[in-house]
């Protein structure tokens, strides 16, 4: 980290990563496991049977 001029507070940061293709390969295929779909089933099931009937039921109640 280095700072833009030297009284700036702001800092730069570089981050610089080498990635050989085997590695970028087996990062690809480590998002695409079964379990995190389920988390992102899991979570738009909860929005739709959850967070839905409690909007409607928190407009519904507002309005009357």
């Amino acid at each position: 980290m280095r700072p833009q001029s030297f009284f700036s507070n702001k800092f730069d940061l570089e981050i610089v990563e080498g990635y050989s293709k085997a590695d970028a390969e087996a990062r690809q295929n480590e998002g695409k496991d079964w379990l995190s779909r389920l988390m992102e089933l899991n979570l738009l099931l909860l929005i739709v049977l959850v967070g839905v009937p409690v909007l409607v039921y928190c407009v519904l109640s507002s309005a009357l």
